[in-house]
């Protein structure tokens, strides 16, 4: 069921692009980070050493990501959520005031 203020439904699309970007980062740094670990630990195909220690530094690198994601996650969606109420309020307060008016003008 959608949100019928129009305070609501900005808010609503405010948390939209939040989560999607907070999705887009996500998938960006779990699909590409651990490549460049990698690189950058210098565990490079065929090093012995670095075969040793992929699988260790690719599963740490893993956890921390996902732990620090989920938390920025929350933070993003947290400031969404604060920015996306004030700047709705902001939005809607005149458009409110200007369907009272009209209501009143309708009705004599």
């Amino acid at each position: 069921m959608l949100p019928r203020s129009l305070r609501a439904r900005l808010l609503a699309a405010f948390l939209l692009v939040a989560a999607a970007a907070v999705v887009a980062v996500g998938v960006a740094v779990l699909l590409i980070g651990p490549r460049y670990f990698a690189d950058a630990m210098g565990h490079l195909p065929g090093d012995p050493m670095g075969d040793a220690m992929a699988q260790a530094t690719e599963t740490a690198f893993d956890e921390a990501m996902r732990g620090a994601l989920g938390i920025a996650a929350l933070v993003a969606v947290l400031t969404a959520g604060f920015a996306g109420l004030a700047v709705a309020a902001r939005i809607a307060r005149p458009v409110s005031r200007l369907v009272r008016a009209a209501d009143l003008v309708a009705h004599g």
